[in-house]
């Protein structure tokens, strides 16, 4: 137990360790290089903005600009609108009180008086003259203001009706007027309009009526006055909106340059910018660094714990995986700081991809991506980009390169990181310039990341237990030197390898398993019996050496087919997958042929019983889909062979009792295949046999053998 603790607080401090390594490698190539410069000091660098800065100097001074163009406000005075219609009623009571007295000495007429006699009286002229002469006494004394002459003898010689209702219209319209806010052109533009509205619906007195508009002017003055606290309401206003809205000096520009004074306001932009070295660690930018890799990590981490966790079996596979993860965030740290739009998790991608399948190698790349973000300083574009690149890529990888099409592969990764970048800067409706830059930078990367990726496979599969599709579609060509020497050496085992792998091949189909692996695996899988390639029935022509040997001698050149099978794999470094099928193809059977021999001998001569566990392979069980479809298609081609079966029912007896009898002997309990597998494994096999077994058309014997033959 604890033990147990011992080891999963080692597990906890290394995890945390490595967290904390990264976050420290991150954080300090996250951060801009900083500069050791104050207020006043003259600079020895040339400082470019690393981000959007705003300009605090530039914004106060537009600021007080745009304040100082606020024109003033004018509020509507009530007293001066009161002051005006006060005047008009002084101006008609004013002309009232004349039109009294001219037509109170006795002298009625219908107008004047309302009654209903006929009788209708008119003004003299020298009426009409005193009475003006009286109207502007009385003006100057109430009102000070002095419409025309005309407009004054309009008002003394109308008739009563005409007299009130111009009055009437007058108080209307100026009542009107004054309730709206106006200066003095505003006023003056009203009073003509309304007026002209008014007149517009009338058809006689036009000239009469036309006095209104001489008694407004005269009379109304404009009812707007200085605000001063609304208009400085409006230029804080206009500042704040302007503050609200800064100057903002882009990024990429220069700030300072060499010999230039740090003023206040270049200090405070550097300092907005991280720029100066003042000696202090920015605690959260680097807390949030902490808590992005932790999350990374663990996201990692519990991928491969769930979905990965039978590949990574062996130390070696852990840590070159972990490698391929870390290599290229190292190499970020200095390429990504340069240009920013560029990711390294492309071959993190495509290695991935290789030697995993696609989903490892996108999930993986995306937290890496997660890790590389605060270094690259692109926020969303470098996301965006790199999203497009890893899922164009890593497709195109599992496309391409089972068919060794490289230069398709290393086009197509080129192509989809530039439509990326292309995509992005059209979508933020970038710049011709800076389209074709961004594409041209980022089809680069993606290039050389295809070319290295494909290029280091053979140093990774030096580290890891898996193999890439690429090393093993070499290593599935008739001319590779092993094959060439099985071919040569051990004919019969060749063939039979040939069919091993065609009945395995269509079985690993079936199962899911990985097909091409299975190929390879069978086409090497019994290398070794090139060591003694004759005392293997399938490459003997005459005489059986095993008739001079013992059975316990037969049993171990036998079963050394294996051992040597590995020798040969691991000095012409064939992949780990490979060399564990070689392994693990007879798993720890009994070579029962043989033990059956040394029971029958040891019976005529009067022994006891020979040990099984001396004609056991020393080998483990097939621990994976893989090796457990070679060992059982080496069991049923061998079978198949020996008994000489050439019927399907017959055929599918003996596949079944060779399989049932693995089942027996426990042989496939780790390899990972259900029941159902082994059924679908069965039926892969009787096809590939059914195709073997059909008849041939018998020709006439007097054709030649080349005419026979189909």
């Amino acid at each position: 137990m604890n033990n147990k603790y011992t080891k999963q607080l080692i597990i906890i401090i290394s995890f945390l360790l490595v967290c904390g390594l990264i976050t420290a490698f991150i954080y300090q190539r996250a951060l801009p290089m900083v500069y050791p410069l104050e207020v006043g000091s003259i600079s020895e660098y040339d400082i470019i903005a690393t981000g959007d800065v705003v300009d605090k100097e530039a914004t106060d001074n537009l600021a007080r600009q745009r304040a100082a163009q606020v024109e003033m406000v004018m509020s509507r005075s009530e007293t001066i609108s009161r002051n005006s219609m006060e005047r008009v009623e002084r101006f008609f009571a004013a002309t009232d009180e004349v039109r009294s007295s001219l037509f109170s000495s006795g002298r009625t007429s219908q107008n004047e008086t309302g009654d209903a006699t006929d009788t209708v009286y008119r003004l003299t002229e020298g009426e009409i003259a005193q009475g003006i002469v009286l109207l502007r006494t009385a003006l100057e004394s109430t009102i000070g203001v002095m419409p025309q002459d005309a407009t004054l003898r309009a008002m003394i010689s109308n008739e009563r009706s005409i007299y009130e209702s111009i009055k009437m219209r007058t108080i209307s319209i100026a009542d009107v007027i004054m309730q709206g806010q106006n200066d003095d052109l505003e006023l003056k533009t009203q009073i003509e309009r309304k007026v002209n509205e008014f007149l517009t619906t009338v058809n006689y007195y036009k000239e009469d009526y036309m006095t209104i508009q001489d008694i407004l002017l005269s009379t109304l003055e404009a009812n707007v006055v200085y605000d001063d606290a609304a208009t400085v309401k409006a230029r804080e206003a206009e500042y704040n909106l302007v503050q609200q809205n800064p100057v903002v000096i882009p990024k990429g520009t220069r700030l300072v340059n060499v010999g230039d004074v740090v003023t206040e306001n270049t200090y405070e932009q550097l300092l907005s910018l991280n720029l100066i070295d003042r000696g202090k660690v920015n605690t959260s930018f680097l807390f949030g660094i902490a808590l992005l890799v932790i999350f990374c990590m663990l996201g990692i981490t519990a991928y491969i714990y769930y979905f990965e966790r039978e590949r990574m079996v062996h130390a070696n596979d852990r840590l070159m995986t972990f490698l391929i993860i870390l290599i290229p965030l190292l190499i970020s740290g200095w390429l990504t700081k340069e240009y920013p739009i560029v990711s390294t998790a492309y071959l993190a991608t495509i290695l991935l991809t290789l030697y995993f399948n696609l989903r490892t190698g996108l999930v993986l790349s995306i937290f890496l991506t997660l890790l590389m973000l605060p270094i690259s300083g692109a926020g969303s574009q470098f996301l965006f980009i790199s999203a497009f690149g890893i899922l164009g890529i890593g497709l195109l990888t599992e496309m391409f390169t089972r068919d060794n099409r490289y230069v398709a592969f290393t086009l197509g990764s080129a192509l989809c990181c530039g439509i990326g970048a292309i995509t992005y800067d059209m979508i933020v409706k970038s710049g011709i310039s800076v389209i074709g830059t961004n594409a041209g930078i980022v089809m680069l990367s993606g290039g050389l990341s295809a070319v290295i990726g494909t290029g280091f496979t053979p140093l990774v599969e030096v580290f890891l237990s898996s193999v890439s599709p690429m090393r093993l579609v070499e290593l599935a060509q008739s001319n590779q030197p092993l094959q060439r020497k099985l071919f040569l050496d051990a004919p019969g085992t060749y063939q039979h390898c040939i069919m091993v792998a065609n009945l395995a091949e269509t079985a690993a189909d079936s199962v899911g398993a990985d097909s091409l692996l299975v190929r390879v695996g069978a086409y090497y899988h019994d290398i070794g019996k090139t060591a003694n390639p004759y005392m293997f029935t399938e490459n003997q022509s005459g005489t059986n050496p095993h008739d001079q040997l013992t059975p316990q001698e037969s049993c171990s050149i036998i079963i050394d087919h294996v051992k040597n099978g590995l020798e040969i794999a691991r000095k012409h470094r064939l992949p780990i997958p490979v060399q564990r099928i070689i392994m693990e193809h007879h798993g720890n059977t009994v070579q029962v042929y043989f033990y059956n021999q040394a029971c029958k001998l040891a019976e005529q001569m009067g022994e006891p019983e020979p040990d099984p566990e001396d004609f056991r392979y020393p080998w483990p069980l097939p621990s994976n889909k893989e090796s457990a479809i070679v060992m059982l298609a080496d069991s049923c081609e061998a079978a198949m062979k020996a008994n000489g079966i050439e019927d399907s029912e017959e055929a599918e007896v003996l596949i079944r009792r060779i399989v049932k009898s693995k089942i027996d002997m426990d042989q496939l309990i780790s390899s990972g295949l259900s029941f159902a597998d082994v059924e679908r494994i069965i039926q892969s096999f009787l096809r590939v046999y059914a195709g073997q077994f059909h008849k041939r058309v018998r020709y006439p014997s007097d054709q030649s053998d080349d005419e026979q033959s189909e």
